[in-house]
């Protein structure tokens, strides 16, 4: 199986300017929404904080987005899925 390089935008939200969306594909009418992000100010820089989700992920992704790019261009998707292990040890105490 293949993997190809799809192109995703930042597109901020026309209502919220701490709130942006994830926009996967080449063309806008073909484009699909991946995820969603809000703006966070830091020290170092500001970033998304992002969550992206859908039917082809087994479990929603949460992500920081340095709003920073390299000297390539290139904006920084730090990731990690989320664990939806049941940690219980035992039957649940009523």
């Amino acid at each position: 199986m293949g993997l190809e390089q799809v192109p995703i935008a930042v597109v901020p939200s026309e209502t919220d300017r701490c709130f942006a969306f994830l926009i996967a594909g080449k063309e806008l009418s073909t484009s699909i929404e991946i995820g969603r992000g809000v703006y966070v100010p830091a020290k170092n820089g500001a970033y998304l904080d992002v969550k992206i989700d859908g039917p082809m992920l087994p479990a929603p992704v949460s992500a920081t987005m340095l709003l920073k790019p390299t000297r390539e261009g290139i904006y920084s998707l730090d990731w990690k899925r989320t664990n939806r292990v049941n940690k219980r040890k035992g039957p649940k105490k009523r």
